[in-house]
């Protein structure tokens, strides 16, 4: 007869021993029925809060007698990036609400916006903002990105 062979797995858990017998951790605890006491966190957001408040009415007080911010944005205003894409040279046989093309020619599609990738496009300034170019549809035109970026103004 073939002696029997012993087994290969662990004689004993590579676990500790679980200890059943002490109280659950307090996490499990039920909470008592009184209601809870404020907590100092609580009170010193709700501060954080009054004064984020009076901080932001500042803020916007400021910015409505800054002329620059209102007659002058550096970025295009949503209606003029519509009217700028519906200024650009169509074509013929594509989808126009998708599809334009800019004025060097190259095809563009109209929700790739400011990536890099062939068919992006930017709402480019004509006159540079830098050089007083101000964000109006008459000086704005789509340009594929990489030709944006390498303009360099």
């Amino acid at each position: 007869m073939k002696p029997s062979k012993e087994r290969k797995g662990r004689s004993r858990p590579s676990s500790p021993l679980r200890d059943r017998t002490t109280a659950p951790s307090p996490r499990f605890e039920r909470r008592s029925s009184s209601p809870p006491k404020p907590r100092a966190s609580a009170l010193l957001k709700r501060d954080l809060v009054i004064t984020d408040v009076t901080a932001t009415t500042r803020f916007e007080e400021e910015l409505a007698t800054s002329s620059s911010f209102n007659n002058s944005p550096r970025s295009f205003p949503y209606t003029v990036k519509q009217q700028c894409w519906d200024k650009a040279e169509k074509i013929k046989g594509r989808d126009p609400d998708r599809w334009r093309r800019d004025p060097l020619g190259n095809t563009i599609f109209r929700k790739l916006v400011g990536c890099p990738g062939c068919i992006c496009h930017d709402y480019d300034h004509i006159v540079p903002y830098s050089k007083g170019g101000q964000s109006t549809l008459e000086n704005c035109q789509i340009l594929q990105a990489i030709v944006n970026r390498s303009k360099g103004n």
